[in-house]
């Protein structure tokens, strides 16, 4: 049990439900991956979503490391989701936002490989997945939980 503001509550209330955040690295993981795939297919063989866009292009470089971060960071997420659930839905709350937002900033880019209804929906999911860790958040803080000794809450 987790005492929150005189209140005993079941553990998952703890922002938490760490299957959102186990979800959420599922999306992100899958996305990484299938980005970080045509980036290579694209560049090596003008192949893939990015066809001849990156075919060829060092500038490429940009596209694997954000893919390969994205991977990355949702390796991590999957491992440790549940031993501070607030941090990461802070994180990945953070992640998502800095990932749609540069969607939007760049989606020239989105234009011209004719990839903008791909854009549409991957930005849509960042910022709803925003949201949605916004909100478990709020209600994290307003329970009055917060993360005790070596990741447990209290």
């Amino acid at each position: 049990m987790i005492e929150g503001r005189g209140t005993a509550i079941g553990a998952k209330t703890l922002s938490g439900y760490p299957g959102i955040i186990i979800a959420n690295a599922m999306f992100l993981g899958f996305m990484a991956l299938f980005g970080l795939t045509h980036d290579i297919l694209s560049y090596w063989s003008g192949e893939g979503r990015f066809e001849a866009f990156l075919f060829g292009d060092p500038r490429a470089i940009g596209f694997v490391e954000a893919h390969g971060l994205a991977g990355a960071i949702a390796v991590a997420a999957l491992v440790h989701a549940r031993s501070n659930p607030i941090f990461w839905h802070v994180f990945l709350g953070l992640v998502h936002t800095f990932l749609a937002t540069c969607n939007l900033i760049f989606f020239d880019g989105f234009v011209a490989t004719g990839e903008t209804r791909l854009a549409i929906m991957v930005t849509t999911a960042h910022y709803a997945l925003t949201a949605l860790h916004a909100v478990l958040i709020v209600n994290t803080v307003q329970l009055g939980l917060r993360p005790g000794p070596k990741g447990s809450a209290t």
